[in-house]
């Protein structure tokens, strides 16, 4: 019980901090992709989540409950022809889990232009992460899990860096196939994109998981709200998914605060160790809509 106080008094004391970080502008918005085909699917909202590994993304802790070891590769195509690709691999130590994570994003065609009238030439934008996730027990039912990791941008001829850390906590709660969880995602430091600092977005994510059989089917059904330091008021996020014998699964989620996006949509197949997970997200306004593939082996 003294472990868990300790985390949850860690997580109050550093949350003013990072919902106050430096800057005047938000910058890597990267940061904010889906990555993954089920998180997008569900609407983003596997924060109490365990039952797969990509669910780190939105909270560490929930790295705890998946299998000895797996990999996965995601292939993400965006609106406005942005593209982002994911390595992630983890497995159990003595201590816990442990995760590592590569993404690189890029913004193609955008326009380079001084004065009214043709582009002068055209760059692509680039972003790129590397992150170490740790999810280890405090208790029978209470994990902790801490990611940090390493994020790079490119704009033009302008570069910046930056160290960032995320921080959660899932509880298994006395009441059959309900779950907790609480993440802190994007808190750190960045160093200057020319002369300016961005603004890291910083969100804070609480949700809940509630998972029941009937005969050969599984039904998942999520809940989550977040608040992101840069933008007022909060988002709600809701997912439910049906998996039969677990060879096959259906999402559907749905997520507010987006003013061009909200509903998504997708499937997955798994095949003994292997897994493909399909995730669909239209956009309004023309703008297109966004796929997901992610593609993991488990054993």
């Amino acid at each position: 019980m003294i472990r868990c106080r300790i985390v949850f008094l860690f997580l109050l004391c550093f949350l003013p901090m990072a919902l106050h970080a430096q800057g005047s502008s938000t910058g890597f918005g990267f940061l904010g992709l889906p990555y993954s085909a089920r998180n997008a699917a569900l609407g983003e909202a596997s924060v109490a989540d365990t039952s797969d590994r990509l669910s780190a993304f939105l909270n560490p802790a929930a790295l705890s409950g998946t299998s000895a070891f797996g990999i996965s590769l995601s292939h993400q195509q965006w609106i406005q022809g942005v593209t982002s690709n994911l390595l992630h691999a983890d497995l159990a130590l003595p201590f816990g889990r442990l995760g590592i994570r590569v993404a690189s994003t890029t913004v193609p065609g955008i326009e380079i232009r001084t004065v009214p009238g043709p582009p002068e030439g055209i760059f692509n934008a680039r972003s790129a992460l590397i992150g170490l996730t740790a999810a280890f027990p405090l208790q029978t039912n209470l994990t902790a899990g801490i990611t940090l990791q390493h994020i790079y941008e490119k704009l033009y001829v302008d570069e910046a860096t930056g160290t960032l850390y995320d921080m959660g906590l899932l509880y298994v709660t006395p009441l059959e196939g309900i779950s907790a969880g609480v993440s802190l995602q994007h808190a750190g430091f960045v160093g200057r994109l020319r002369d300016r600092r961005s603004r890291l977005p910083v969100t804070l994510r609480g949700g809940l998981a509630y998972r029941f059989e009937t005969g050969d089917y599984v039904v998942r059904t999520l809940f989550a709200i977040s608040t992101e330091a840069n933008q007022s008021g909060a988002r709600m996020h809701g997912g439910i998914e049906g998996v039969y014998a677990d060879l096959a699964a259906i999402r559907i989620g749905y997520q507010t605060g987006h003013e061009t996006r909200g509903f998504a949509a997708g499937f997955g197949v798994h095949s003994s160790n292997l897994m493909l997970d399909y995730g669909f997200v239209p956009f309004s306004h023309g703008l297109g809509s966004g796929h997901l593939i992610t593609i993991g082996y488990r054993i």
